[in-house]
């Protein structure tokens, strides 16, 4: 079972069931998927999720059981780790097993995706919190949230596959005062 692939400036990574049984492996490759070494093992991910992507040449996987996002060299070797359980919002992630998944910017920074709430936040490439983006309104469990973001129309993109739907979050100033939901909500109270 394949989790997540990553594209680097020099390898392929390709996370995958472990070959012990238990968890998660990483295999970097080249990019016609020859010479192939195992540089991560045994890594923990919930329902199913493990999700990695590559940012240079450094791995960045979604260590979501541990509540953090972790950095590794081609070769596995850890650089750094960043999150932890925070159930208030702030640097760390909430809910059950998160963050579920991460997306690498070109400027360098890292988002990260929460399933069940729906949080997305913007990391520096070193780990400091930059923003809170927002809320998704997605449904609850844990679950696949792929992310991306687009930087000329700065919109953020949250895949829902509960409902087979995306998610998009705009800039405050081009949110409409209530959307349709409130507004049904609203004359139903009225």
């Amino acid at each position: 079972v394949v989790t997540g692939l990553a594209v680097s400036d020099q390898h392929l990574f390709v996370c995958t069931g472990s070959v012990s049984g238990a968890g998660y492996d990483v295999i970097r490759c080249d990019f016609d998927f020859q010479n192939p070494k195992r540089v991560l093992t045994g890594l923990r991910g919930c329902c199913g999720q493990m999700d990695i992507q590559a940012l240079g040449e450094r791995l960045v996987v979604a260590e979501n059981t541990k509540f953090q996002v972790a950095l590794h060299d081609p070769d596995g070797q850890p650089l750094k780790a960043f999150g932890g359980r925070d159930r208030t919002g702030g640097a760390g992630f909430g809910s059950c097993c998160n963050p579920m998944n991460v997306r690498c910017c070109a400027n360098g920074e890292i988002l990260t995706a929460e399933s069940s709430i729906g949080d997305i936040k913007r990391f520096s490439a070193d780990g400091k919190l930059l923003a809170y983006i927002g809320r998704a309104k997605i449904s609850g469990g844990c679950k696949h949230v792929a992310i991306d973001w687009d930087p000329k129309l700065d919109r953020y993109y949250m895949m829902n596959v509960a409902d087979n739907s995306i998610c998009v979050l705009v800039p405050l100033s081009e949110a409409p005062e209530f959307t349709e939901e409130e507004l049904a909500a609203k004359a139903a109270r009225e």
